[in-house]
């Protein structure tokens, strides 16, 4: 089994509707959202509005950088997404 940290080398949090977790109605409110945490290099919001994380590997046989899906969902399947602290899962602030 691999480590939490080879799937990515940041910690993220995605709040997803209570319904998707649980099989009821969907909820899209932040008060009963669930909370997903997961690694990954990156993650990107496409237009489309699907969130995507991804991991960068090394190619068993080529020996090359890949970029493989970790995580993915669907638009309507995720309210927000955050960069989060491992320490306490909090939201990171990045300052530009």
């Amino acid at each position: 089994m691999q480590e939490a940290t080879s799937y990515g080398r940041h910690y993220w949090c995605v709040k997803i509707p209570q319904g998707l977790s649980d099989g009821t109605a969907v909820d899209a409110t932040l008060i009963d959202a669930t909370e997903i945490y997961l690694y990954a290099d990156t993650c990107t919001i496409h237009p489309t509005g699907s969130l995507e994380f991804r991991r960068v590997a090394k190619d068993e046989d080529t020996g090359e950088q890949v970029s493989l899906i970790n995580f993915a969902l669907a638009p309507d399947e995720w309210i927000l997404v955050y960069a989060a602290s491992v320490a306490d899962r909090s939201a990171l602030a990045v300052e530009g």
